[in-house]
């Protein structure tokens, strides 16, 4: 006999009804991951502490991991550190720099006590300059879940980004544009600065575009990400 880790309810029909699971494992992007091995993972970093992870996401079908440590290690750093040993989908979209971890009265992480996730930006934070530039931070912020403001030299997947999300910003922008763009582009130029550097645009299409989009997070791309006519 396998035990799977799932809790069910077994119905008067003969039924089971799902009810979640009995540990904390979740799928990502398709994939059984099982929190305790990223975070096993994570104390191995030697400026690393402790380490929890647990799911969240902005939509019921966009479930991402956030890890939450202690220590003086950097979410690049972080990073970097898991991607070399790790599958890409089992990499935390967020790393989040606590004092404490919160415990409950029986000495356990308090899960329901942490803090919400954040994306970490660059220190220097460099604005959007140019209409095709605010219309990719535009993109990346609603995608990433992104609320504070992203930099032209932030880079994708440091903030969360995997291959499901570069291929909506790569769909946005084919349809946005009206023109033909590899999705292989994201990866080898994962900030604003490098990707608007080289997609295929006219003159005034980048704000034609902008006009173009619905309604994001209650109100107007244009109005969020401002035209150049202003």
């Amino acid at each position: 006999m396998y035990r799977t880790g799932d809790l069910v309810r077994w119905r008067g029909d003969g039924n089971l009804d799902f009810l979640g699971r009995a540990d904390h494992q979740v799928k990502i992007r398709g994939n059984r991951v099982e929190p305790g091995e990223v975070e096993h993972a994570l104390r191995e970093h030697p400026e690393v502490g402790q380490a929890v992870v647990v799911a969240h996401g902005p939509a019921a079908d966009d479930t991402r991991l956030a890890a939450y440590v202690t220590g003086s290690a950097t979410a690049v750093e972080l990073a970097a550190f898991l991607r070399a040993r790790l599958p890409d989908y089992m990499v935390p979209a967020t790393f989040t720099a606590i004092a404490a971890l919160p415990l409950n009265a029986n000495n356990k992480v308090d899960r329901a006590a942490l803090p919400a996730p954040r994306a970490v930006v660059t220190a220097r934070l460099v604005p959007p300059r140019t209409p095709l530039e605010r219309m990719l931070a535009g993109y990346w912020e609603e995608l990433l879940d992104v609320a504070e403001g992203i930099g032209v030299h932030d880079n994708f997947f440091d903030l969360g980004g995997h291959s499901l999300l570069a291929v909506r910003v790569i769909t946005r922008l084919r349809a946005a544009l009206a023109a033909e763009i590899p999705l292989h582009l994201i990866f080898e130029y994962p900030t604003i600065a490098q990707l608007a550097e080289r997609l295929p645009v006219t003159a005034g299409a980048p704000a034609e575009a902008i006009r173009r989009q619905p309604r994001t997070r209650g109100r107007r791309l244009d109005a969020a990400l401002g035209l150049a006519s202003r």
